[in-house]
């Protein structure tokens, strides 16, 4: 299975179910043990029997309980499957044999030992003593058995579903991931083209060299991975390098990165939807200069990343539309659920404002100065 990581994360590994034999063997043990302490102890208390002859009546008791329970205990495991009417019926008629067995062995021993004086007790009567505590301890350790079967289950059926889970998101992750590189290399493609037909051949060529760059950089980040905010940062700067070369002048980008937030820990290319909507809809329009803006905060104890753009373009894209933020909100809801969101839309004053909130985790590095990043 697939480990997640970050807070995504689920184990994946299913627990290894012990074996279903001798952890019922175990058990087993453990309650004969028990009632040999117990009818040894309560009869040395009474004081009729020397401890010696009653501690070997035990054992010889003991031993032949266990020895006749063991095609029952064999039953029991191998009956798991069974409908549950059909397995206690079955179970029940086990318990009863098996306790007849038992009480004429118990009564048997007792007079091999001394125990019982087959002339003031008959064989009957001692079988009749015998069986309700021989009937009573094969319904508990049955009964207990049955319930460490269901919750070693119960168990492994949950670890799987959660595995499944976790590898369900990660399989998702992976294909809106994927939904984003055709995406984004239809954009530059067609940038690309355009710089070609109206003759700005070295720029195209430019331009190949920095889409070169930025896609090798994407090449080291693993499907499901949480990546460093610092390291998302440095991937959108590469690929600000590429839409600088098509823009040229009427692009101007502030990146603003505090120190303590470059360990962040988010999804890999989280900002890079975003990012491309500000360049077509805010950029890509204008006659003049556009300033892109791209900063990290703490806000309410969770992350902040803004995307804003001052472009007179916001009316092309509506606040919840487009591949774009369509990618971006199914990627939280899978990696964050409830805790995350985007928020996106055109401002008042002019420009669009694309806004994830999400929350903060940090993975502890030393500290350096703030990045704060111009163009």
């Amino acid at each position: 299975m697939t480990v997640m990581q970050g807070p995504i994360a689920a184990t994946g590994v299913v627990r290894q179910r012990p074996s279903a034999l001798w952890t019922a063997f175990g058990t087993l043990c453990a309650i004969e043990t028990m009632v040999l302490l117990v009818y040894c102890g309560s009869q040395i208390m009474l004081g009729k029997f020397p401890a010696d002859t009653l501690i070997l009546t035990g054992i010889v008791m003991v031993l032949g309980d266990t020895l006749c329970d063991l095609p029952l205990l064999v039953a029991l495991i191998a009956s798991e499957r069974l409908q549950p009417r059909l397995r206690w019926t079955l179970m029940v008629l086990g318990v009863l044999v098996v306790a007849i067995a038992q009480s004429f062995f118990d009564t048997q021993a007792r007079t091999w030992t001394g125990l019982r004086n087959p002339v003031a007790t008959p064989f009957i009567e001692g079988m009749i003593h015998a069986f309700p505590i021989n009937f009573y301890a094969n319904m508990m350790w049955v009964g207990m058995i049955a319930v460490q079967q269901a919750y070693y289950s119960l168990r492994a059926r949950t670890d799987e579903l959660v595995a499944a889970r976790a590898s369900e998101r990660a399989t998702q992750l992976a294909a809106l991931r994927f939904q984003l590189d055709p995406h984004f290399l239809f954009n530059a493609l067609n940038a690309l083209s355009s710089l070609v037909v109206i003759g700005r051949a070295s720029q195209a060529e430019e331009m190949i060299g920095r889409l070169s760059g930025f896609l090798r950089a994407t090449l080291g980040v693993r499907d499901g991975a949480m990546v460093r905010l610092e390291d998302e940062f440095e991937t959108i700067e590469a690929y600000l390098d590429v839409e600088r070369v098509r823009f040229d002048d009427r692009l101007e980008t502030r990146i603003a990165l505090p120190a303590d937030l470059r360990c962040a820990q988010v999804p890999p290319f989280l900002l890079q939807p975003l990012v491309e909507n500000a360049m077509k809809y805010g950029v890509a329009p204008a006659r003049g200069p556009v300033v892109v803006e791209i900063a990290a905060a703490v806000q309410d104890g969770e992350l902040w990343l803004t995307v804003h753009d001052d472009g007179e373009g916001a009316d092309g894209v509506s606040g919840g539309g487009g591949v774009g933020l369509a990618n971006v909100r199914e990627r939280l809801a899978l990696s964050y659920g409830a805790a995350a969101r985007l928020e996106a839309g055109p401002e008042t004053q002019g420009g669009y404002r694309a806004l994830v909130r999400l929350p903060l985790i940090r993975r502890a590095e030393p500290v350096e100065p703030a990045v704060v990043l111009a163009a």
